[in-house]
């Protein structure tokens, strides 16, 4: 359960995906997880460089030397994933927000 505050996850220590269309990944970073009940049908992924397909997303996190979590779409019509976060406790937190960046 995440109780300090600020809180940021750079996903960093993840290793660099494979570049399949959904490949089954198991994220390391804490709490974070790809859904396991099989109620979707991909994982997010982790990157340090461009995404596998040409002209889609981004080259690199937003600090500009991180990794990201992505989901590859070309070629991977219809697909699912669901990333699960760890517990929040904002019971302390006078006004407690979220802020997530994406490309």
């Amino acid at each position: 359960m995440v109780e300090v505050y600020p809180y940021d996850e750079g996903f960093d220590t993840e290793p660099n995906s494979p570049t399949t269309c959904c490949p089954t990944t198991t994220l390391s970073s804490t709490g974070w997880s790809n859904d396991a009940s099989g109620i979707d049908d991909c994982d997010w992924s982790a990157r340090d460089v461009n995404t596998p397909s040409l002209n889609t997303g981004p080259t690199e996190d937003q600090s500009g030397s991180g990794k990201y979590l992505y989901m590859e779409a070309s070629g991977c019509y219809s697909k699912t994933a669901y990333l699960i976060s760890p517990k929040f406790d904002f019971t302390q937190q006078s006004e407690p927000f979220l802020q997530f960046y994406y490309h």
